[in-house]
C-alpha cells in the first residue's frame, strides 16, 4: 500500500527550509526487509531549473561555434547537445539533491545509503528510491526463558590423556645408541621436492617419529626406521588431495634427508617423584596430581559447556525474538565473513580464497550462498547480544580494562611493557572493552536461563529501549565506534 506523506507545494515550508525543496511530491511505500520505498515527483520548474544548472556546466566543458566557453545560451545548448543527454547531465545532482530533501520531508532516517531503483523521465520526472532503515529487536520476555544447564565430568579417558599429555611434556631426551625407531626424537635436514623444485625445506629440525602425525608427511616416522647419525635417506611420500598446502595436495614429493641425531625419550613414571617435580607446592604425591588436575580440567570443561550453553540460551531468546534488519546489512556481514574466512585460509593452509574455492570447484557468487545461513546467525547473535547488553545496563569500565591488559601482558617477562603499551591504544582498548562485555552478556544470559540474575534496575522493556539503540553499526568488524560513550557493537561468532 502506497501512502502519500508530503507535497511540499501544500506542506508551505518554513524559511528555514527556503526554496531549496520546491516543487517535490512524496510517497512512502513500506517495504519487507525494513526498507521502505520512497517515490518522489519532481515539479517541472526544478527539473528546468536543473537543465539550465547541466546546460551551464556543459557549456563551459564544450565549445560551441560562435559563442565563448560559459557564454552560449539556454536554448542553443538545448539544442546542440539535445535534450536526453542534457538530462542525463542533470539526473546525478538533482537526485542526491531532491533525496536529502525527501528524506528530511518525511522524517525517514536512513540506516545506510538509498540506491535509485527506477527514473521515470517522462513529466513529471519520477525517482524510485529505495532506503535502508535501521534494525529493530524486540526479544519479548527474555528474561522469563529457562533453560537445564550442562554439568561438565571429566571421564577417565580425558583424564589419562591428560596424564600422558603431562608425563610427555617432561620426556628426557637421551641419545640412542641404536638405530631409530618409533617414538624417537630426531635432529635432521631434510629437503622436500616436486618436478625438481624444493617445497619443504629444514635444517637441523627435531621431529618426533610419531607414526599417527601427518607432518613433515604421511609416512615419515615409518620411513625413517632405522636410522643413524650421519647417514642419508631418500624416499617419497604421497599427499592427500585434501593437503591444506596447495604446492603438496595430490602430489608425489621426494625427500632427501641427512640425520644429524638419533635421541630416545624416556617418559617418567606416574609417581610421587613426578609430581613433586612439577614444582607445585600443592602438589607432593601422585594422589595430589590426580586430584589437582581433575580439578583443573573440570574448571576448564565446565568454562567450556557455560560458554556453549550461553550460545544455546542466546539461540533460544534469538527463536522467540523480533529481529529485522534491511538487506545491506545481511550483505556486510557476509563481506566481514568471508574476509575472515581468507585470512583464515592464508594463515593456516597459505591459500587465497579464490585458490580454495577453485580447488573445491565453487564460484564466489556460488560461495556467499553457501555462507548465508552462517552470516545470517552471527548477524542475529551481534544484535541480539547488543540490545541484552543495552537492556541489562552491563558496562566495563576503565579500570577492568585496565586489569585485562595487564592480565594478558604479564605472562610475556621482558617483553610486557611492550604489549602493554601496543594495547593500551584507543583502538585496542574498544576492542578489549567489546571483548569484556560480551563475556558480560553471556554470563548474564546463563544466569538467566537459570532463574539466578539480579532484578533488572533499567525499568526498560526493548521497546522502551527504541528500536534504533538495536543497530549494528556498519563496518563494526573494521574498528572501534566512533564515538567514546558508545556501547561497543557485539561480534559473536
Amino acid at each position: 500500500m502506497t501512502e502519500t506523506v508530503a507535497d511540499e507545494t501544500a506542506a508551505q515550508p518554513s524559511p528555514a527550509q527556503g526554496a531549496e525543496a520546491t516543487g517535490l511530491k512524496v510517497a512512502v511505500e513500506p517495504l519487507e526487509g525494513r526498507e521502505v520505498r520512497l517515490t518522489i515527483e519532481v515539479g517541472p520548474e526544478r527539473v528546468e531549473a536543473a537543465l539550465r544548472e547541466a546546460a551551464h556546466r556543459l557549456s563551459q566543458q564544450v565549445r560551441i561555434p560562435g559563442f565563448r566557453k560559459g557564454k552560449a545560451p539556454f536554448a542553443i545548448m538545448l539544442r546542440y547537445i539535445g535534450q536526453e543527454a542534457l538530462l542525463e547531465e542533470a539526473l546525478e545532482p538533482l537526485t542526491e539533491q531532491v533525496y536529502q530533501e525527501a528524506l528530511k520531508l518525511t522524517g525517514i532516517e536512513p540506516f545506510a545509503p538509498g540506491r535509485l531503483e527506477d527514473v521515470r523521465t517522462e513529466p513529471p520526472l519520477t525517482l524510485e528510491m529505495i532506503v535502508p532503515l535501521a534494525p529493530v529487536v524486540d526479544l519479548g520476555d527474555y528474561r522469563a526463558l529457562r533453560m537445564e544447564p550442562p554439568k561438565a565430568e571429566v571421564s577417565d579417558d580425558v583424564m589419562k590423556e591428560a596424564l600422558d599429555s603431562l608425563r610427555e611434556q617432561h620426556a628426557v631426551l637421551e641419545p640412542a645408541n641404536r638405530p631409530a625407531q618409533l617414538g624417537d626424537m630426531v635432529t635432521v635436514t631434510l629437503r622436500g621436492r616436486v618436478d625438481g623444485k624444493v617445497v619443504l625445506r629444514g635444517d637441523e629440525v627435531d621431529i618426533l617419529l610419531d607414526p599417527t602425525a601427518d607432518q613433515p608427511g604421511p609416512g615419515f616416522a615409518n620411513e625413517m626406521i632405522g636410522a643413524v647419525p650421519n647417514q642419508e635417506r631418500t624416499f617419497t611420500l604421497h599427499y592427500p588431495e585434501d593437503d591444506p598446502n596447495a604446492d603438496l595436495a595430490g602430489r608425489d614429493v621426494q625427500f632427501r634427508v641427512a640425520v644429524h641425531k638419533v635421541q630416545s625419550r624416556y617418559i617418567p613414571p606416574l609417581d610421587d617423584e613426578f609430581a613433586r617435580s612439577l614444582d607445585d607446592e600443592h602438589i607432593q604425591t601422585a594422589l595430589d596430581l590426580r586430584i589437582r588436575l581433575r580439578q583443573r580440567l573440570q574448571e576448564s570443561l565446565q568454562r567450556r559447556a557455560d560458554a556453549e550453553f550461553g550460545h544455546q540460551v542466546l539461540d533460544q531468546i534469538i527463536t522467540n525474538a523480533r529481529i529485522e534488519y534491511p538487506p545491506i546489512l545481511l550483505e556486510r556481514e557476509i563481506d566481514m565473513l568471508l574476509e575472515s574466512i581468507e585470512m583464515d585460509l592464508r594463515s593456516q593452509r597459505h591459500l587465497t580464497l579464490d585458490d580454495f574455492l577453485k580447488l573445491q570447484g565453487k564460484t564466489r557468487a556460488a560461495y556467499r550462498e553457501e555462507i548465508r545461513p552462517r552470516a545470517e546467525l552471527r548477524l542475529k547473535r551481534s544484535l541480539a547480544l547488543t540490545e541484552i547488553i543495552k537492556l541489562e545496563g552491563l558496562e566495563v569500565s576503565p579500570e577492568e580494562v585496565k586489569k585485562e591488559i595487564d592480565e594478558m601482558s604479564a605472562p610475556l617477562g621482558e617483553r610486557a611493557e611492550d604489549f602493554r603499551r601496543l594495547l593500551s591504544t584507543p583502538a585496542q582498548q574498544r576492542h578489549i572493552e567489546a571483548d569484556l562485555l560480551t563475556d558480560k552478556a553471556f554470563e548474564r544470559l546463563v544466569q538467566i536461563a537459570q532463574g539466578l540474575a539480579p532484578p533488572s534496575d533499567q525499568g526498560r522493556t526493548t521497546q522502551d529501549a527504541g528500536a534504533a539503540s538495536s543497530v549494528l553499526r556498519p563496518g563494526a568488524a573494521e574498528g572501534p565506534p566512533d564515538q567514546p560513550n558508545e556501547t561497543p557493537t557485539i561480534l559473536v561468532p
